[in-house]
């Protein structure tokens, strides 16, 4: 089990806004509480999953983030490593702002033209309803924008969403293969009161894909052989937590020897693994777990969830020791400790709910401190053509003990890294704009009294 412990300041300016904690895949069963409250949990160690933390933080003030993860029901057959193992991000939004994950885009090839069916969801979280256009701006791959389609507005009611839909034709599109990965992107904007209240940027390829049960693949009406392999999120001698530019190593790896295809094994990949595939021309088929109807698989279903309920009615997932308190002080968990080899070792204290709200108490098992980036304004020196700086923060992590936290260990290795991050991404610039990550403290050493 590991505890994750961060302070940041969220400033008065920020009143209005909606905020969020982003988590790419943590290992496993994560708990997350902000200023004492407990925010929700997620239990898969892969899929990536966030929480709005907006009625819950302190404006113009220090906040704290505790995350626990607790990975002691067990690997699988194969190492899975423990802790957060990929990025975290605060993300600012304005009220009215798009859905996480809800901008698609379609294509389908007729001759020599693509028709894109383009399609995303505008949540608003305003006092008012709002009056919001969605706009879309295609760009090829070398940043010229090639089609302008837009929707029409459409009044949103407090607390509502709504649809919206557009298409665009392009006339000789370059295709994505696997050997010329062209590459367009959509930058999706919504704007209300004649303002840009939000705004991303997605990457997609046009191809056709046919399967045919006497001739095989055929990858844009050609016949192609499907060469690949499986892989799994750890690599040998780093650990389960891999630095992003190792994906980019291990895909170039596997097409010196001749893949074009991979596989995930055996989980959902991490988004910078998706995001080299499509750039250095490999397909993937993504994996979730095993999920077989068969009659092996349905016994392994049920012995996996008949432990798992007895894990539960056994409280392990939330100790009893998590008891309920009257609201108090916020305590200041920065301080570094007395030693190396010290521990923040002090009992449970009570924290402080907005609104004066009861809260949980949870003692600090492990609150290292961690070193910190101040926000940046800063071009995007390793982006894509066409995107934009903006105040990006990487808040990285010390190297934690053995088998918890950021850095993991491969069993037969004694590697440590900094791969996981909490960035600030900021309204109007949030997933439009790659990260510049750059650490300016060096991080603490390590804490070895894990209680």
């Amino acid at each position: 089990m590991g505890w994750y412990r961060r302070a940041f300041d969220i400033p008065s300016s920020d009143a209005g806004r909606r905020i969020w904690v982003e988590v790419d895949g943590a290992f496993r069963d994560v708990l997350v509480f902000v200023n004492g409250c407990f925010i929700g949990r997620n239990d898969n160690g892969y899929a990536p999953f966030h929480f709005d933390l907006t009625d819950f933080l302190a404006y113009g003030a220090k906040n704290y983030l505790v995350v626990r993860v607790d990975a002691s029901f067990g690997d699988g057959w194969f190492y899975e490593g423990a802790g957060i193992d990929r990025h975290v991000w605060l993300t600012k939004t304005d009220a009215v702002y798009l859905g996480q994950w809800d901008s698609v885009v379609r294509s389908a090839m007729a001759g020599g033209s693509a028709t894109l069916t383009l399609s995303t969801i505008v949540a608003n979280e305003g006092k008012q309803p709002a009056n919001a256009k969605v706009s879309w701006k295609i760009l090829d791959a070398k940043g010229a924008t090639v089609a302008t389609p837009e929707s029409p507005a459409q009044s949103i009611r407090v607390a509502g969403s709504a649809s919206y839909t557009s298409t665009a034709t392009l006339r000789n599109p370059a295709l994505w293969s696997v050997d010329e990965p062209s590459l367009y992107s959509a930058i999706v904007t919504v704007e209300s009161d004649s303002q840009v209240r939000d705004a991303e940027r997605i990457t997609f390829g046009i191809r056709t894909a046919l399967f045919d049960s006497e001739k095989g693949f055929f990858l844009n009406g050609r016949p192609l052989k499907i060469q690949g392999a499986f892989n799994h999120q750890d690599h040998a001698g780093v650990g389960a937590a891999l630095p992003d530019r190792l994906q980019s190593f291990r895909l170039g790896v596997l097409r010196e020897m001749g893949c074009n295809a991979v596989r995930t094994s055996h989980n959902m990949p991490t988004p910078e693994w998706v995001d080299a595939c499509d750039r250095m021309g490999v397909m993937m088929m993504c994996e979730t777990r095993q999920m077989s109807s068969s009659p092996e698989g349905l016994a392994r279903f049920n012995a996996r969830r008949s432990e798992r309920r007895e894990q539960l009615s056994a409280g392990r997932c939330l100790r009893r020791s998590a008891v309920r308190r009257p609201a108090a002080s916020v305590p200041d968990p920065t301080r570094a400790p007395a030693s190396s080899a010290a521990c923040d070792s002090r009992p449970a204290e009570p924290h402080t709910c907005p609104g004066n709200k009861p809260a949980f108490s949870l003692p600090c098992r492990w609150s290292p401190q961690l070193s910190r980036a101040a926000p940046l304004q800063m071009p995007c020196a390793e982006s894509s053509p066409g995107s934009a700086g903006g105040t990006m923060a990487r808040w990285g992590h010390p190297h934690p003990p053995r088998g918890y936290g950021a850095g993991h260990y491969h069993p037969a290795a004694e590697v440590r890294l900094l791969p996981s991050y909490m960035g600030c991404r900021t309204a109007m610039t949030r997933p439009v704009v790659i990260p510049v990550r750059i650490v300016t403290s060096a991080p603490t050493p390590p804490c070895n009294n894990i209680l």
